[in-house]
């Protein structure tokens, strides 16, 4: 999706993808996209709180920013001390440690990131899964530096067809 500033219209890009990966689409998306600035949202999210001046100051010293994600299943909240949702916790946090994955974090449904910054780091195409966890030790161990925005934030919905539910 892309906004025109000026007129704040919106102009939708469809492009089709053979053998998906989430990779391949973030790479497919950064290669077309207009602005320099590129937010990462899931289908299944909905954007519902964001402070565009904050982003914009930590995407200075920062390869990536990403966001609370609040689980809704079935109308409802779901409890985050549960699985993967204990990670989004209410407190900024600089190259967040999961102690339940044992590893670096960072979770695409929502984040921010430079255009030329993935242009530089792609996301590796042949992963069905966790590119964004992948990605994130890279650039850690790379001395880079990865920011969780606990203001940043979206509802994100589950259906019975869904992965991350699966723990309720």
């Amino acid at each position: 999706m892309f906004i025109n500033e000026k007129t704040n219209d919106i102009t939708l890009k469809y492009f089709n993808i053979d053998n998906y990966s989430p990779g391949k689409a973030i790479n497919l998306g950064v290669k077309n996209c207009s602005y320099e600035n590129i937010m990462i949202l899931s289908s299944h999210c909905v954007l519902t709180k964001i402070n565009l001046n904050k982003i914009e100051n930590l995407l200075q010293e920062n390869v990536a920013i990403w966001g609370k994600q609040i689980p809704i299943y079935k109308g409802k909240k779901i409890n985050r001390k549960r699985y993967i949702w204990k990670n989004f916790e209410d407190k900024d946090n600089i190259n967040y440690y999961s102690d339940g994955e044992d590893r670096y974090f960072l979770h695409n449904a929502l984040s921010i990131y430079k255009k030329s910054i993935l242009e530089k780091y792609i996301k590796d195409e042949k992963l069905v899964g966790k590119e964004d966890r992948y990605w994130a030790i890279d650039r850690i161990n790379e001395g880079h530096n990865i920011y969780y925005d606990s203001e940043l934030e979206c509802n994100h919905y589950y259906t019975n067809n869904g992965a991350t539910w699966k723990s309720i």
